[in-house]
């Protein structure tokens, strides 16, 4: 018998609204990562900015834990 109580999906469109001090000198890069504790999932490095979009969706096992 599994855990698997189904899935979640689950869709980030970007950051925005970033106040970094001089984050326009320097050229930024982020990462995101989504970890459930059954899956990790994790985007590309992706440049950071005052909107940085990600525009990517993450299926997500949903379990006991979750």
């Amino acid at each position: 018998p599994s855990n698997d109580k189904g899935r979640l999906y689950v869709k980030i469109v970007g950051l925005k609204g970033l106040e970094l001090p001089g984050l326009e000198r320097h050229e930024a890069k982020f990462h995101l990562i989504l970890d459930n504790g059954i899956h990790c999932i994790s985007t590309p490095n992706l440049e950071l900015n005052e909107f940085s979009g990600i525009n990517q969706e993450f299926e997500l096992t949903v379990g006991d834990n979750l």
